[in-house]
């Protein structure tokens, strides 16, 4: 008796989970699922992104930190590059975001964004654009 009270628990139990495991799996589906019928999470309009592109070309390599925020004001990300193993600083590079396809996702298909990327002086070394029309890039490097 006791083992067949236990045959019933189990298989209770047992087809519990695979009920959850298919609840979590139509989740799954889901999240997977593309958004292009959502569209973007955000959208520069039309007439700031015309603005925020006239403002771009006032900068060039060469450029402080300080002028990029006067002209630009807060980028969307701030990211400081560090090597692991010498705690030795790499760049810095900001991003300023015209369209984001989701919240708290990159996408380098569907993001458009304009990336200045700083020395350790705090000065611009690369400018890189994949805004629809307006892609480029202009580095250090590059010859004059």
């Amino acid at each position: 008796m006791k083992q067949l009270i236990f045959l019933v628990i189990l298989g209770e139990f047992i087809l519990g989970c695979r009920e959850v495991k298919n609840n979590q799996n139509n989740v799954n589906e889901k999240t997977m699922e593309t958004t292009s019928e959502e569209g973007y999470y955000f959208q520069m309009d039309t007439v700031k992104q015309k603005e925020f592109l006239k403002k771009i070309s006032l900068l060039s390599i060469g450029d402080t930190l300080s002028n990029v925020l006067n002209i630009l004001g807060k980028p969307d990300y701030d990211q400081i590059g560090m090597r692991k193993e010498r705690d030795e600083f790499i760049c810095r590079t900001l991003t300023f975001y015209v369209a984001k396809w989701k919240k708290d996702l990159v996408n380098e298909i569907h993001d458009k964004s304009v990336e200045f990327v700083l020395d350790k002086e705090n000065r611009i070394i690369k400018i890189e654009s994949n805004i629809e029309g307006h892609e480029f890039t202009k580095s250090i490097n590059d010859p004059h």
